[in-house]
């Protein structure tokens, strides 16, 4: 049976079907405290390797090259002669691979502290990296950096939703200590109550920053990709974001993105843009700020319904019942 490369961060080895992220996670970042720019070139030529790629990435590379001309070294060594890569096999430890992989990236930002997120090297270079590889010609690296940047940002999303929770539980805390009155008010706890919701909003803004960066480096660009998995994974991604952090993105300005794709001439990418949509119309809190979405689009859902591919025509079906009830 055929191997498949196994994730173990370091030096990646051996080859093996299944992992634990979160122990891998957890040395990597020991690792990444000790010897920061060791560790991240550990996780450079990971994300490098997934590609399906012999490059590597050197320290000198590193520190006297830029994005763009590492990723054209890396092309180079690339075999030009094979159509496959790990993306895009189909059998089941293949599958592995993928689920793995998505997972791995998630892991990494659960479990690193504030301050790595927050260093100003860990995410800004990995992120400036993968948005190279997203831009790539060589379909491979271009698959790969793609999903690495969605996955990294349904990651963010999930820690700006915390974020989010945490600011208004010290909103509620910081105004209920200043309706008291002058004499029983705690002026310490008022004065750290004060720092913290700064500190949050801090956090909140930063993350913001990050996720824009993506969306506008990487999403909008790959969204309409050659590739039709790669405008597949635009689509579930988003409806990912739009259902768990709909501040942000329940706005028409990213729902228009799932409202053109509702005519991409690939069917599978149609269903997955009709099953994010069918995830985000699921959620009733959401309905007033859909309504331009629907008057602008239903038009295109209704003749979705004699769709050729009769799974995209069920889905679209399915939505419909639910719009009229």
């Amino acid at each position: 049976p055929s191997k498949i490369p196994c994730f173990v961060f370091p030096q990646i080895p051996v080859f093996c079907p299944v992992f634990a992220a979160q122990p891998l996670v957890d040395e990597w970042l020991e690792r990444y405290r000790r010897d920061r720019e060791g560790a991240f070139l550990e996780l450079l030529n990971f994300t490098v390797r997934s590609c399906g790629c012999r490059g590597v990435v050197t320290p000198q590379m590193f520190r006297e090259l830029q994005n763009s001309e590492i990723i054209r070294r890396l092309t180079e060594t690339f075999q030009e002669d094979s159509p496959e890569y790990p993306l895009s096999r189909r059998s089941p430890p293949w599958r592995r691979f993928r689920a793995g992989f998505s997972e791995l990236l998630a892991a990494l930002v659960r479990r690193a502290r504030h301050r790595e997120l927050r260093d100003g090297f860990l995410l800004d270079s990995w992120l400036a990296f993968l948005t190279g590889l997203a831009d790539s010609q060589l379909r491979p690296l271009r698959h790969t950096g793609t999903l690495a940047a969605l996955k990294l940002m349904s990651a963010l999303v999930e820690v700006a939703l915390g974020v989010g929770q945490q600011q208004e539980l010290c909103q509620r805390q910081l105004q209920a200590e200043e309706a008291k009155e002058p004499g029983r008010r705690g002026t310490e706890r008022l004065e750290a109550l004060q720092e913290r919701h700064r500190e949050l909003q801090e956090q909140q803004e930063e993350l913001e920053l990050l996720m824009n960066g993506i969306f506008k480096g990487v999403f909008v660009h790959r969204y309409r990709d050659v590739v039709p998995e790669i405008r597949g994974i635009c689509m579930e991604e988003l409806g990912l974001w739009v259902r768990k952090f709909p501040g942000s993105f329940l706005t028409d300005s990213h729902l228009k993105y799932l409202g053109w794709t509702l005519h991409d001439k690939h069917g599978e990418v149609r269903l997955r843009c009709v099953r994010a949509l069918r995830g985000i119309y699921g959620i009733p809190e959401m309905a007033p700020n859909l309504e331009l979405f629907t008057e602008r689009f239903k038009p295109r859902l209704v003749a979705m319904a004699q769709d050729k591919e009769p799974e995209v025509a069920l889905e679209a079906l399915k939505l419909l019942t639910e719009l009229d009830r």
